[in-house]
């Protein structure tokens, strides 16, 4: 999933394996409904942001 430039809201349900979030540039916010783990046993991907992201 990428968000590009701009102020984007990224709502996100359940989350899946190997998901990847790059909220690009710009403040962005991203909202998990359920846990997110990133690490290996996880394995649920990477959420990216250049500026301010708040989770």
């Amino acid at each position: 999933m990428n968000g590009e430039d701009g102020n984007d809201t990224i709502k996100l349900g359940t989350i899946g394996k190997n998901l990847t979030v790059d909220a690009g540039a710009g403040d962005d916010t991203v909202i998990l409904t359920k846990d997110y783990d990133p690490s290996p046993i996880g394995n649920q991907g990477y959420i990216n942001g250049e500026r301010e992201l708040i989770l």
